[in-house]
């Protein structure tokens, strides 16, 4: 890859680099900011959800808070507890017609002051008491339910909340709440129930106005249990997202699934009776209103990459001309035209490479000319020494001729002598 890239044309450079450069930043920008406006529209929920559930919280306990008051009101007011104290201690029918009138009373005057309580009554272990309002389920045993066995076994606490559940106790279809207190009365030994029993409808009619906030809101009791909400959720994982002790605020998380949906959780916890109250806010539905804004971030930068793309192009062209250029009239040179010039105005680098460019085929013409004249002088002097040489052997043999001729003259004459001298010796010796 290191090798390819040092191989790509300076163009082809400049577009890759600056290309995923313009990318790069481009992409990141867009990213942040959509991240930064999610993150602050999931921070603007979470100070609204804290704010939204403080006040279903604050209902509820208040509402709840008001039923319990009012019960221990009549559980401890005098006329209920000497009715009470007379027919428990004393259990003939006097005294059961006149418990019977009070209970009966003190259960309407509970039921009346507060609509969120769907129904009332009292068990103890001579007889069980109601408002004679709604029609007994006669088969109801109070001491076989679930009510009375999660007392068995311990002391427990003095009251115990269930899930929503169908009325077991009166005749009727009614989703309840059952919420059962046990109390005592001066004077009895034996163990008293009192079952008030919360509207379901009443409780969902409380939290539908928060509907507009949240997509749902799960109410689970202690144990878990669901007392509003789906069935299907996940209770345990809800469960964990409970503040630990000691932690202060609403629970904000977007790891919760369900349905196939991601949920935003905000979660609080009513004082009362410990109920864990989860308000559920679809993370698509939240950022819903950035899904327009997404896609405007992306065509947005499609469109500026293109533009940046365009001008990337424009620039590394008007960079990369000029040197194009010059490799041209490189390239001519390189074939032995040493006549080519490359003219460029301006003073930056490519002027500056111009100009040595110009400097130095001027050098090399200028070297190319001293060559061939250094060439045609040592021809000339070549040619010059050659003639010159001739000449010189010329002169020699010349010389030498010369030499050779007046010594082959005198010894020519020295054998005439010779010659002469010998025949005039015989010609004496014969005329003597």
């Amino acid at each position: 890859m290191k090798k390819i890239y040092k191989n790509l044309r300076f163009r082809s450079k400049i577009i890759l680099i600056f290309g995923i450069m313009f990318f790069l930043t481009t992409a990141i920008s867009g990213f942040s900011y959509y991240r930064y406006t999610s993150h602050d529209i999931e921070e603007n929920f979470r100070v609204s959800a804290e704010s939204v559930l403080t006040q279903i919280v604050d209902t509820l306990d208040m509402r709840i808070g008001v039923i319990r008051q009012r019960a221990q009101g009549m559980l401890t007011n005098y006329t209920f507890v000497v009715s009470f104290s007379d027919y428990l201690n004393n259990p003939n029918d006097l005294n059961l017609i006149k418990t019977m009138g009070t209970v009966s009373s003190f259960l309407k005057d509970l039921e009346t002051g507060e609509n969120l309580l769907h129904s009332s009554y009292i068990y103890t272990d001579k007889r069980e008491f109601d408002n004679f309002v709604r029609m007994r389920n006669w088969q109801f045993q109070f001491k076989e339910s679930e009510y009375y066995s999660s007392y068995i076994g311990g002391p427990g606490k003095a009251i115990q909340w269930f899930p929503s559940q169908t009325d077991q106790i009166f005749q009727d279809t009614d989703q309840i709440i059952p919420c059962v207190r046990r109390f005592s009365v001066e004077g009895y030994k034996g163990s008293l129930y009192l079952i008030l029993q919360l509207k379901k409808k009443e409780l969902e009619h409380i939290l539908a106005g928060k509907y507009e906030f949240f997509d749902k809101i799960i109410i689970l009791d202690q144990a878990g249990n669901t007392i509003i909400g789906s069935e299907g959720i996940d209770s345990a994982k809800l469960m964990k997202l409970i503040p630990k002790e000691g932690e202060k605020g609403a629970v904000l998380t977007s790891d919760y699934e369900y349905e196939g949906n991601t949920y935003l959780v905000t979660c609080n916890q009513l004082s009362e009776n410990g109920w864990q109250i989860f308000g559920l806010k679809s993370r698509e539905t939240l950022l819903g209103s950035l899904q327009s804004l997404r896609d405007v971030i992306l065509e947005t930068l499609g469109v500026i990459f293109l533009v940046g793309v365009a001008a990337i192009l424009l620039l590394s062209y008007q960079l990369t001309n000029s040197l194009r250029r010059l490799e041209k009239r490189m390239s001519l040179v390189e074939k032995g035209d040493f006549n080519t010039r490359f003219f460029y105005p301006y003073k930056d680098e490519v002027g500056s490479l111009a100009k040595s460019f110009n400097y130095m085929i001027g050098e090399i013409q200028n070297l190319v000319r001293k060559q061939e004249e250094t060439i045609e002088e040592l021809k000339w002097e070549r040619d010059h020494a050659a003639e010159v040489q001739k000449q010189k052997r010329k002169a020699e043999l010349k010389a030498l001729q010369a030499q050779i001729n007046p010594h082959f003259l005198y010894n020519t004459l020295n054998a005439i002598t010779w010659q002469a001298a010998d025949q005039g010796g015989r010609g004496n010796q014969y005329s003597i």
